[in-house]
């Protein structure tokens, strides 16, 4: 093997010891840096979605499966006191998050995106009673979805979808051709 063969098998080995590392480092950073975001997230709606004295909305992690190169997370995020036929009422909305970990998440890699991120997060809302109406007009699809990179500096980058909906009952029809949004922090 020539010098310069040995040179770069080094780089290669030395590359890879660091995303392992870095993924596995990363993973155990994830769960402190998932509940400081939610509960910054639910102090500023308290302070800002407020309804007769109560928070409008909260944001609750119901579970977190770490592994090695991902995790999965669930999230439930309430809805208080909104305006019912019979009153106020309450209703939930459940996300599953997909999480690659850092620095080189793959979906990253597969898109030649190859700035470090601490975490690539895939969310979509899952079905439940509070939403089969929302999947049964985007023809049984997840209708909210969403991407997050998440750097080491705490900056994120997101983009959202709401797939387009239609819905019918008798003469009346509601259709939304969707939306696609991007935010950066």
């Amino acid at each position: 093997m020539n010098k310069a063969t040995g040179i770069l098998a080094g780089i290669v080995v030395v590359a890879a010891a660091a995303t392992v590392g870095g993924a596995w480092y990363t993973g155990t950073q994830l769960e402190p840096v998932l509940s400081t975001a939610i509960r910054q997230a639910n102090r500023e709606m308290a302070a800002s979605f407020n309804v007769d004295g109560q928070p409008g909305m909260q944001i609750e992690l119901l579970s977190l499966d770490r592994r090695f190169f991902t995790s999965t997370a669930h999230y439930r995020i309430t809805l208080n006191n909104l305006q019912g036929d019979s009153g106020p009422e309450r209703r939930e909305l459940l996300l599953v998050d997909h999480i690659e970990h850092g620095p080189l998440p793959w979906s990253h890699l597969k898109a030649f995106r190859l700035m470090p991120v601490m975490a690539a997060s895939n969310f979509e809302l899952e079905r439940n009673a509070d939403t089969q109406a929302w999947f049964a007009m985007s023809q049984n699809q997840p209708p909210l979805r969403g991407q997050v990179s998440l750097g080491y500096d705490g900056a994120s980058d997101t983009r959202l979808q709401l797939l387009p909906l239609d819905a019918r009952e008798g003469n009346d029809t509601v259709r939304f051709s969707g939306l696609n949004a991007r935010l950066t922090l």
